[in-house]
């Protein structure tokens, strides 16, 4: 037989219950708040429907035929350039450092703005999340 004490406060008590009672409402907000459509960083892009609503929410008309992809590999060291590349994407969020070695697929698009300008659009996927992008060297 064994015999298990806890000797607790008053304010313990209360502060776990407070715990709890944030995990909670955290958990209920999760599932009862609608999602946005808009396609974030973390969100998975896995098929062409899904990168091409992504550039849709951007604001660009996008030629679905004129998909390209390939494979590239990202530097463990990032050279001057892709430093600078780089740079561009954390200021919006992402960044290439965490996939350094990593191959990644390379999706190209050909885009047109509001404006009417045609640009190449680049959306760099790992395990279908997208992880960087820019048009024309502008980033996503």
């Amino acid at each position: 037989m064994f015999i298990f004490s806890v000797k607790t406060s008053y304010k313990q008590v209360i502060s776990a219950l407070g715990c709890v009672a944030v995990i909670a409402v955290a958990v209920v907000l999760s599932v009862v708040l609608p999602s946005d459509t808009v396609v974030t960083a973390n969100a998975p892009v896995s098929d062409s429907a899904q990168r091409i609503a992504y550039l849709q929410s951007l604001g660009y008309d996008v030629a679905e035929s004129s998909e390209e992809v390939r494979e590239v590999r990202i530097p463990d060291e990032l050279d001057e350039t892709l430093q600078q590349y780089n740079a561009a994407q954390e200021e919006v969020g992402r960044s290439l450092t965490p996939y350094g070695g990593k191959r990644v697929r390379l999706y190209t698009y050909t885009v047109t703005s509001a404006d009417g300008a045609q640009a190449k659009a680049c959306l760099y996927v790992y395990r279908d999340r997208l992880i960087a992008g820019d048009v024309a060297g502008k980033p996503l």
